[in-house]
């Protein structure tokens, strides 16, 4: 969140919607939640507080998922790289362990000899990279996961990467309808949400996310965005499906 981005008067207006509405999402007249700030204050205030993310990011733990990120993500070693491989696996239930999967992915890792360099840049063609760790499996949700988090962990920042996951790109077609006017969804088919998930690109993924937040005026960001669409529709599932027909009309 960029409090750069709001004017002294947009500021004043939050804190009187914060103090009023203190626990009531803003939602658009469809009853889907609206990319403002004081929602993204009221989701990230819920997060922070859950035992569970609190201890995942505890810096004093050396145990901790951001510790073993922080410390071990540029090693030159195995064995380090396997337990940030491990760690964000097991936190994020990216299911790498299934047919040697954390190891292959491992081995892809300490084969780029760039990874910082490129995780600085927020080089979405690492992603591509990390994804085709196999033969026979896919890893695009993990590999968007270890660009974010070893960027956030491990170089500070919390927006180098989006996080791809079912969650986040089964809402997104809506937000690009609403706050683009573009319309992702051609018919109200579950084939057509699964290609969609299937076949992006990562490149194109990143694009149409920050089109979104720029369209909002940049007054949150990518790191918000995923939070904010992961934690209010990860029990909503109606109103994913729901949103295809609003889309298109039906």
């Amino acid at each position: 969140m960029n409090y750069d981005n709001y004017s002294r008067k947009e500021l004043i207006e939050i804190i009187k919607c914060l103090s009023k509405n203190a626990y009531t999402f803003d939602l658009d007249d469809s009853g889907y939640l609206l990319l403002t700030y004081k929602n993204a204050c009221l989701i990230n205030s819920q997060i922070y507080t859950d035992s569970k993310y609190r201890n995942s990011v505890n810096k004093d733990d050396n145990n901790s998922e951001i510790s073993i990120v922080k410390n071990n993500a540029f090693s030159k070693k195995y064995d380090d790289i396997l337990k940030c491989v491990t760690a964000i696996d097991r936190a994020n239930s990216t299911h790498l362990n299934v047919n040697d999967g954390r190891d292959k992915m491992t081995k892809r890792i300490m084969s780029i000899v760039d990874l910082k360099i490129r995780i600085e840049k927020s080089d979405p063609t690492l992603v591509t990279t990390l994804a085709n760790y196999s033969d026979d499996r896919k890893g695009f949700s993990f590999a968007t996961k270890f660009c974010h988090y070893v960027g956030w962990y491990a170089l500070g920042n919390k927006n180098l990467y989006s996080i791809y996951d079912s969650i986040v790109s089964s809402i997104l077609p809506y937000y690009a309808w609403k706050y683009l006017n573009i319309n992702l969804w051609k018919k109200r088919t579950k084939n057509e949400v699964q290609s969609y998930s299937k076949n992006i690109k990562y490149e194109d993924y990143q694009k149409l996310i920050d089109d979104i937040l720029k369209a909002t005026g940049n007054k949150i960001d990518r790191f918000d965005l995923d939070h904010m669409l992961w934690y209010y529709y990860k029990g909503a599932i109606g109103l994913v499906k729901d949103s295809y027909g609003i889309i298109n009309g039906n």
